[in-house]
């Protein structure tokens, strides 16, 4: 963005393609985490709820995340600053590079 904000899109391990916000030092959690989901290292296609003391773990979760049933490969994202159409203004746009749907 033009503040310097900056966006990360990751690929998941089995379940869940997200968009992070980077901020040096914060924890996205893998490998025990995707998304807004608990993993478990050893089996890493299941996605559990989080755990009841997951505020206290210090993890920082996705601004927007979607699961395998509406894609499966998050291609990396550009803030629109053209003109047309100007819904999409200081939007972040981003696709997925196995179904060719864009966000």
């Amino acid at each position: 963005m033009a503040d310097g904000t900056l966006f990360g899109a990751d690929i998941g391990q089995g379940n869940v393609e997200e968009i992070n916000l980077v901020v040096a030092g914060r924890n996205c959690g893998w490998p025990l985490r995707e998304g807004t989901f608990a993993l478990n290292p050893l089996n890493p296609e299941t996605v559990f709820p989080l755990p009841p003391e997951d505020p206290t773990l210090g993890f920082t979760y996705p601004v927007a995340q979607y699961d395998h049933n509406e894609g499966l490969a998050i291609a990396g994202g550009v803030v629109y600053r053209g003109t047309f159409p100007s819904e999409l203004l200081g939007k972040l746009v981003f696709g997925d590079i196995a179904t060719g749907r864009m966000y």
